[in-house]
């Protein structure tokens, strides 16, 4: 993860300003990130664009749970990390 400022926000460190995270397949492109490292999940809802090894998407909202894999984009699920 590469980002310019971070700060806690409750349970969750936010990422703010040109956010990049990857994790395996999945590549995520954002202006804020909030990663739940308790939870091992990550949230991202502005300026969005996230790639899947297949496609590219511009969702409004993307939720990453890495401990299972699984990814809703815009509520729906798209798929898991092997």
């Amino acid at each position: 993860m590469q980002s310019v400022e971070t700060r806690m926000r409750g349970d969750a460190i936010e990422f703010t300003v040109s956010v990049t995270a990857s994790f395996d397949r999945l590549t995520v492109y954002a202006d804020e990130v909030l990663f739940y490292p308790k939870e091992g999940k990550l949230l991202a809802e502005k300026d969005l664009l996230f790639e899947d090894g297949k496609t590219v998407r511009r969702p409004k909202k993307l939720e990453i749970d890495l401990n299972t894999g699984s990814v809703l984009v815009d509520g729906g699920r798209v798929a898991a990390v092997p």
